[in-house]
């Protein structure tokens, strides 16, 4: 009941939750939340956004299976993308266990989910006991993707998808961003990833992404220093006959830049 009130209007975050919304989950269509309008500094704050979020998009997919299966509809399959998992399990103890009730309970309803973090050190925890709840989510995965990490950030991977010395090699070595250039291969081993299943040999394989993919997810834009714009300014002359003013539009059409001239 405490919960349920701190969401109210006169809970911690106002009317934040407990205010009608014109925008509606629509069964069959995908969904994204844009979360950029939510202070990362509030790490409480982003959990619970994150937590409603996901537990929409799975009340609804369920909801939508109730009525399909009464109705003798096909069901739908959905895939629920938990990104930036590490906020949630950060911001309280008791988070890790809504996480492991998703994973265990959403393949029954005809969900997939995709969880996404930087590295398996963001499931440790404060204890033991929350720790090994976290990485269960991690031995009940069937697929794991892998890029980039440190020799201590493995977690349980090594035991649960038996990760072997190579694939380890692999993986630590393309920590190092040493040796890029400028542009789509400024960090030399972007897009690298192992696909593991089960215990089976990983796949390597590259992502590699288009030219708006790369300025959309370009995340050192905070430390290029842009080099100031520089104007073209010609002198284009006499402004006081016909003959003058058209050689200056000829002239502005050809340097397609800003224009100072002279008119007496």
């Amino acid at each position: 009941m405490n919960a349920l009130i701190s969401m109210g209007p006169n809970g911690l975050y106002g009317p934040l939750s407990s205010r009608p919304t014109s925008a509606h989950i629509i069964p069959g269509k995908p969904v994204v939340f844009d979360l950029s309008g939510v202070n990362e500094n509030d790490t409480v704050l982003m959990a619970a956004v994150q937590s409603l979020c996901w537990n929409l998009g799975t009340v609804t997919v369920a909801t939508e299976k109730i009525v399909t299966t009464d109705l003798g509809i096909p069901p739908k399959h959905y895939l629920l993308v938990m990104d930036e998992l590490w906020k949630v399990l950060r911001a309280s103890d008791q988070m890790v266990y809504f996480v492991d009730c998703l994973t265990r309970l959403n393949r029954g309803r005809g969900i997939d989910q995709i969880l996404i973090t930087h590295t398996m050190n963001d499931l440790k925890l404060s204890s033991e006991t929350l720790t090994d709840v976290a990485w269960g989510s991690v031995n009940r995965s069937e697929m794991v993707f892998l890029g980039g990490l440190a020799p201590d950030e493995m977690g349980n991977l090594e035991t649960v998808f038996a990760v072997s010395d190579t694939e380890k090699s692999w993986i630590t070595d393309w920590t190092d961003d040493s040796g890029g250039g400028a542009g789509v291969e400024r960090r030399p081993h972007t897009g690298k990833f192992i696909l593991k299943t089960g215990k089976r040999p990983g796949i390597p394989y590259k992502v590699l992404q288009v030219a708006a993919e790369v300025a959309f997810m370009d995340t050192d834009q905070a430390w290029i220093t842009k080099a100031p714009v520089q104007e073209n300014v010609i002198e284009l002359g006499d402004f006081s006959s016909n003959t003058g003013i058209q050689e200056c539009h000829q002239r502005t059409r050809q340097a397609n830049a800003w224009v100072v001239g002279k008119s007496t």
